[in-house]
């Protein structure tokens, strides 16, 4: 039975050896650019510290090193990402010594403030390591497009689309996968990135949480955008109103947005003569109905009531509004008085 085992008792030249091997592929992590990141000629990767599985080799019950990852964050010291744009995280699992069959499910954890942008543009992107060689070759065929649920405490899995259920990475020495995801910032200041992961050595089951901080600049704050430009109609005008014995008017109204209108009228008794009434002023709210009264003086609508005993008369209103983004708009009734 395979049986993990305290890396106090390992011996120093297998622990120099296995450290040697992951620096090779972390200078050839750092060598590879990212197309969708900003070109700089100081942008660079930062890595975060290399952690690893010890377990006993599953044939000659050696105590060796099963897996090793760590991860690392695209950027320019000087210039650190800001806020608002798309910058490049990895993870890199990679077979060490162990003979045994080991699988891995890696997934990725974000801090407040920090969230993914894959889109076409940014894409996740896989690559085969070829530790030997210090190597990297695309591997578009097991990649995939967008983030699994998780599994193991993180907000998304990477999952191989190829891979056995629930889409688990071949990490048996010497294959080796590097991962990069695309993040964006809401936030300023320190962020940790961390992929908690699944290995499995054989028997023995293993989490591992590589980690990777990096600082967040504070972006531009865009402008808020203008405001919409709005006329204000007015919905379910009256074709008729009834004059009172005073000589008021009303009427409702029901504006489609915010704002006021300076409202008057006129009613015509003969040609070449009309009377007024006095203006007003209303507030209006988007979608409520608002009541408007218009006053004629009192010699006013005593001509109009003895007109209205021997002829139809009609009053015009005319509604002017300003809408809250400041457009204006004219809007005119014709009313048939009634008596």
């Amino acid at each position: 039975m395979v049986r993990l085992l305290d890396h106090r008792n390992t011996d120093e030249a297998r622990e120099r050896v296995t450290i040697r091997r992951m620096l090779v592929v972390l200078a050839a992590a750092g060598a590879l650019a990212v197309t969708a990141q900003p070109a700089s000629a100081a942008t660079s990767w930062h890595f975060g510290p290399l952690v690893k599985t010890w377990i006993n080799d599953c044939y000659t019950f050696d105590v060796v090193n099963g897996v090793g990852e760590y991860s690392g964050a695209l950027y320019d010291a000087a210039s650190p990402p800001k806020t608002g744009e798309v910058f490049y995280v990895n993870v890199v699992l990679s077979g060490i010594d162990a003979s045994c069959a080991e699988i891995t499910f890696p997934e990725i954890k974000l801090p407040a403030g920090v969230a993914t942008a894959i889109s076409a543009a940014n894409p996740i992107l896989c690559y085969t390591v070829d530790n030997a060689t210090a190597t990297e070759t695309p591997d578009t065929a097991d990649c995939p497009a967008s983030l699994g649920a998780p599994l193991y405490g993180g907000d998304g899995s990477i999952r191989n689309v190829n891979g056995p259920s629930p889409g688990t990475w071949d990490t048996r020495a010497p294959k080796a996968w590097e991962f990069k995801i695309p993040l964006t910032a809401s936030t300023a200041g320190p962020k940790e990135i961390s992929f908690p992961t699944q290995v499995i050595s054989g028997s023995i089951t293993q989490m591992l949480y590589p980690s990777v901080s990096l600082p967040i600049a504070q972006g531009t704050t865009p402008p808020p955008p203008p405001p919409a430009h709005h006329t204000i109609a007015f919905a379910s005008s009256p074709r008729s109103a009834k004059l009172s014995r005073t000589g008021a008017l009303s009427l409702t109204v029901t504006p489609d947005g915010a704002g006021s209108a300076k409202v008057s009228g006129t009613i015509a008794l003969r040609k070449g003569k009309s009377v007024g009434f006095a203006k007003r002023t209303l507030s209006l709210t988007a979608g409520a109905p608002v009541r408007v009264t218009l006053k004629l003086s009192k010699h006013n609508a005593a001509a109009v009531r003895k007109a209205l005993r021997h002829k139809k008369l009609t009053a015009r209103v005319t509604l002017a509004a300003v809408s809250a983004t400041g457009d204006a708009s004219t809007t005119k009734l014709t009313l048939k008085l009634k008596r």
